[in-house]
């Protein structure tokens, strides 16, 4: 793969943040797997009764569904990671700081978490307060990306 400079027209060269690939579509991967949950509680409703059991189908596709969300994040975080890393060699000739570097990893581990705190607070009742953890890692994330690429 190989890393085309962006065109001048494109976003200033200080501000590395892609409003497509570095927030709408980490918000978009989270949010799909989130409203099919909410779809799925509406077609199971009653069967949080104490005695009530899910059928195979339901906990199949809950599955099914969390793995989607975290497996295409994942994919969408390490191809981001990978032209980032690009980027930076190629800003700092070759030898980025360990800051930058560390900065770089933070930001795809926040990313990771905002993800799955998301999934798994849409999917289990009794789960939002994950949802609240979910915000502080996306804002971190921000946050890294800014700071790697921060004088650049």
């Amino acid at each position: 793969m190989s890393y085309t400079e962006p065109s001048p027209s494109t976003e200033p060269e200080t501000d590395r943040l892609s409003k497509l690939w570095d927030i709408f579509i980490p918000i978009l991967i989270a949010a799909i797997p989130a409203g099919s949950f909410t779809l799925l509680r509406q077609v199971t409703a009653g069967l949080d009764k104490p005695d009530a059991e899910a059928p195979t189908w339901v906990i199949v596709t809950m599955a099914t569904l969390i793995l989607f969300g975290v497996i295409s994040m994942a994919v969408v975080v390490l191809k981001r990671a990978e032209t980032r890393i690009q980027q930076l060699t190629i800003d700092t000739a070759g030898k980025p700081p360990l800051w930058r570097r560390l900065a770089l990893t933070v930001s795809i581990v926040s990313v990771l978490l905002f993800d799955i705190f998301s999934n798994l607070a849409s999917a289990f009742s009794g789960a939002e307060f994950l949802l609240v953890a979910s915000v502080p890692c996306f804002i971190l994330y921000i946050a890294c990306i800014r700071v790697a690429f921060a004088g650049l």
